[in-house]
């Protein structure tokens, strides 16, 4: 059976997209030559000189390497989320940043646990300021708010080479705000639907002749669409800097989250009734019982020190303490309904708490030297983390009966949380790595870049009566890539790299299965257009998986279900991405995906179906020349159709698109009012086919701001 929900639009972008580029690109040089008076030789000599003055892009970044290259340098294909693009678009949280980046998709399966994709694989790689954490398990819990960063950075495909794991997925990594030598301040407030309530601080400069400091706030409480849910949300950050001498520099910093939400959805809303049919309910329709309540909160420290060792070489050195906690009360509705009678649903509840704490630690030495008469950099570090989890469920499986779930208001179900059953877990992981990089200037037009990282994983520990002992030693990742300047402005590039991935599911004799591997390449060229204020990047990239664990059934003999290894999943397509400033004023990031993927019978063949084959995003904004107090942008999501297979039929999500307007005016040069709509179209669509439950995502909301800065 097939059941379909909110036909879309499918763009045409590609061939629109690059005929536009090629347009602007000849008027750009054009316009520039008339300007300055110079013959296209010179013009063609200044091209690389000249940086974007785009608000929604950086000159330089180090995730995909520590070589602080820029996105035209590096073989890889590479996104940024600026500042001011969070503060255009009202991007408070990572969901929201993540929504808007190229090629990665935000799988929103409960209110307050998701889990991100790109290129068709889960993203468990993530860093604070380049460095690793770990998240195995790829979901993050909680909201995390983003008024601490300067911007995101994302490098899709494996990156081994700076996290250890080979996962082919990305890199998410985020940088946090540092202290400013000049004196600066700004404070906002919003107010908007659900009775949506924010404000900020954000205060920073020079403490003394060689100290300064910056210190961060924000508070956020919000109702939502969904009946009974609430968050609320509350961060602070301070950072320092001390120039202990004139080659030295100390930096430390702190900072604390705590999320705390009422009546959060642990699972979502059934897709299918008994008969087959699709379930079609309000958007505000949750399964979340009143007492339900999920809080978690996070504290990370850092020290971070840099020298500076003479003759272009420095050595950084970085450790970070992270400690999180959860306590959450759950109510899961399972089952399938009945249609006429709205019955046939279950509870099922959980008293959940989580302690994990991380160690983190990274030195690496970084410079430039001489061969063969050309100057080359090289990059040789350490790394060494240990994350320690000791979590606990008191679960109640009385399984009680849910009356009509499209009606019920939360109430009249209780649970004995504490006096049924017992699980969880206690483990332990470490890991430890040498790495090596070295970016070789074969001519002034070909860089080649080598390198190689190798680590040691071991894993001590159980969760839910299942072991997590495992140990791998010497495992070697390695990473080659080559960019070759084919014009001043037009490189081309191929890079590829190994996945390594150690799993914890078992076979029928208990014994754990060999690491999932495979390997990955990309192919590509990245030009910079508009006498480089502009950067087109097109990449085309091959996946190949092996050893993926696959579920193969239940041992007769202990009831457990056992795995076996399988080819894996393949990815294969293309990315195209277009950022910068177009004119004077306007700014665009623009971004199209397309991938087909395949699996072997004995995989999952949800994982094709739920993720979108074709993914288009937008974001732009324009300064209007004739009134330069008014800014006004625009945001686009698209995806295509996504589906799953659930009890036998097959639920479709028709593709979908979500549009977002956003207008800023200067009423004087320190204060500023805002207006950001989101889905003004009022599009009404599942957050998430990656489970067989899911709920709507939000109606057009609209939120009022004032900004004060000096």
């Amino acid at each position: 059976m097939r059941t379909t929900l909110n036909r879309g639009w499918q763009p045409c972008v590609l061939a629109a997209a690059i005929a536009f580029v090629n347009g602007a690109y000849g008027e750009g040089v054009t316009e520039n030559q008339e300007d300055e008076g110079e013959s296209p030789t010179i013009e063609l000599v200044e091209v690389r000189a000249v940086q974007s003055s785009s608000d929604y892009s950086v000159p330089t970044m180090n995730t995909a390497t520590k070589f602080g290259l820029s996105a035209f340098e590096t073989p890889q294909s590479v996104s940024v989320i600026t500042r001011a693009q969070i503060d255009d678009f009202e991007l408070d949280n990572m969901n929201n940043v993540l929504s808007l980046t190229t090629g990665v998709n935000v799988e929103s399966v409960e209110t307050d646990r998701t889990y991100f994709t790109a290129r068709g694989f889960d993203i468990t790689n993530f860093q604070y300021d380049g460095m690793g954490l770990q998240v195995p398990d790829g979901n993050i819990s909680g909201d995390i708010d983003t008024y601490a960063f300067e911007r995101v950075e994302v490098v899709r495909g494996p990156n081994g080479l700076m996290t250890g794991a080979g996962n082919p997925s990305a890199t998410v990594n985020m940088v946090r705000k540092r202290p400013t030598d000049d004196f600066q301040i700004q404070t906002s407030a919003s107010a908007g639907s659900y009775d949506h309530t924010r404000v900020e601080s954000d205060i920073s400069g020079r403490l003394g002749e060689r100290v300064r400091g910056r210190f961060v706030t924000a508070w956020q409480d919000n109702e939502y669409h969904l009946d009974r849910y609430a968050h609320e949300k509350s961060l602070v950050y301070g950072v320092v800097d001390v120039e202990i001498t004139d080659a030295t520099l100390l930096t430390l910093g702190y900072t604390w989250q705590r999320n705390k939400s009422d009546s959060p959805l642990w699972g979502a809303l059934p897709l299918l009734y008994s008969d087959g049919s699709e379930v079609s309910v309000d958007r505000s329709t949750s399964t979340a019982s009143d007492w339900a309540g999920w809080i978690s909160k996070e504290a990370q420290a850092f020290a971070e020190v840099v020298h500076d060792l003479g003759n272009g070489w420095q050595v950084k050195g970085t450790y970070t303490y992270i400690k999180h906690n959860e306590d959450a009360d759950l109510f899961y509705a399972f089952g399938t309904p009945d249609r006429e009678t709205g019955l046939g649903l279950y509870g099922y509840g959980s008293d959940y708490t989580e302690h994990n704490t991380m160690d983190l630690f990274d030195v690496y030495v970084s410079g430039q030297y001489q061969l063969a008469g050309r100057e080359h950099d090289l990059v040789l570090g350490y790394s060494w983390s240990e994350s320690v989890v000791d979590n606990f469920s008191y679960m109640d499986d009385d399984f009680p009966a849910m009356p009509d779930f499209r009606t019920w208001n939360g109430s009249g179900i209780e649970m004995n949380l504490r006096d049924i059953v017992r699980g969880g877990g206690d483990y332990k992981d470490r890991q430890r790595s040498i790495y090596g990089a070295t970016r070789l200037s074969i001519t002034d037009k070909l860089k080649v870049l080598l390198g190689a990282r190798v680590s040691d994983w071991d894993t001590s520990g159980e969760s839910y009566g299942l072991s997590q002992d495992s140990k791998y030693s010497g495992v070697t990742t390695p990473y080659a890539g080559v960019v070759y300047q084919l014009l001043d402005n037009v490189a081309l590039y191929a890079s590829y790299t190994d996945i390594f991935t150690q799993q914890t599911e078992e076979d029928i004799n208990g014994s754990r299965l060999d690491p999932l591997e495979g390997r990955s390449y990309e192919v590509g060229v990245k030009s910079e257009l508009l006498a480089g204020r502009l950067l087109l990047s097109v990449a085309a990239f091959d996946i190949e998986q092996e050893n993926l664990a696959v579920s193969a059934g239940f041992n007769p003999m202990t009831g457990d279900e056992y795995y076996e290894s399988s080819d894996g999943i393949s990815s294969q397509g293309f990315e195209v991405e277009l950022v910068g400033e177009i004119s004077r004023g306007w700014d665009v990031m623009a971004g199209y995906t397309n991938f087909d993927m395949d699996a072997n019978q004995q995989t999952d063949e949800n994982v094709i179906r739920f993720t979108p084959d074709k993914t288009f995003k937008l974001a732009s904004s324009y300064r209007l020349p004739w009134l330069p107090a008014l800014k006004m942008g625009v945001s686009v999501k698209w995806q295509d159709e996504t589906s799953r297979i659930d009890s036998g039929a097959e639920v479709v999500q028709d593709s979908y698109k979500l549009v977002d307007l956003f207008a800023n005016y200067d009423l004087s040069d320190n204060l500023r009012l805002s207006l950001n709509v989101k889905n003004v179209t009022d599009e009404k669509y599942f957050t998430s086919l990656y489970w067989a439950q899911s709920y709507y995502g939000a109606p057009t909301t609209a939120t009022a701001s004032i900004n004060w800065r000096y």
